[in-house]
């Protein structure tokens, strides 16, 4: 990795980053914002039995965003 690379979040744990940076804000921002609208347009409700037959599409955007979300920030995390 490069040296003057910036870094858009700290490590504070295994599971948890901090946002360091405008970026590191508008990332966070932008997965929010995205699982919202997967919650919103899939019409989610607690009455329905989870089914992958009606569950399944939401589940396959829900992973798509957390990939990409880990993707668009491989190497600004500092360690």
């Amino acid at each position: 990795m490069q040296k003057n690379k910036k870094y858009w979040f700290r490590k504070v744990s295994p599971t948890l980053w901090a946002p360091l940076s405008w970026e590191g804000w508008v990332t966070i921002g932008g997965l929010i914002l995205a699982l919202f609208f997967i919650y919103k347009t899939n019409d989610i409700s607690s009455d329905v039995a989870l089914s992958f037959s009606i569950h399944g599409p939401m589940i396959i955007e829900l992973v798509l965003s957390i990939v990409i979300f880990f993707w668009v920030t491989y190497g600004h995390v500092k360690k």
